[in-house]
């Protein structure tokens, strides 16, 4: 998300210094540039997710939904507590994936 959000903000695709790589499947420096053009036109808002929230997430899914699901996968999910509101009542698609985890992460 933070080089989405700095691409979005300046209208161009920029290159971060340095990124957070615990969501590594999700964690670029720079955005492609066929990706920012699409999200110019069809994301309305970027989210960005602490990793304490990924973390709680995946626990989540694991202890009560027997659901394996990566950092990256997990995101979607995450991210349903800040719309929690906007969403309510409303049917909410998250994609999930889990084939990258590493258990010492």
């Amino acid at each position: 998300a933070p080089s989405m959000t700095a691409a979005l903000k300046q209208n161009q695709v920029v290159t971060l210094d340095k990124i957070d790589k615990f969501v590594d499947g999700a964690a670029v420096k720079e955005v492609g540039g066929l990706t920012f053009q699409h999200a110019k036109v069809l994301v309305d808002e970027v989210t960005t997710v602490s990793e304490g929230a990924v973390c709680s997430t995946i626990l989540d899914m694991y202890t009560k939904q027997a659901i394996v699901a990566e950092p990256a996968g997990a995101l979607s999910v995450a991210a349903l507590e800040i719309y929690r509101e906007e969403i309510k009542d409303k049917t909410v698609v998250c994609i999930v994936s889990g084939g990258n985890n590493h258990i010492n992460r």
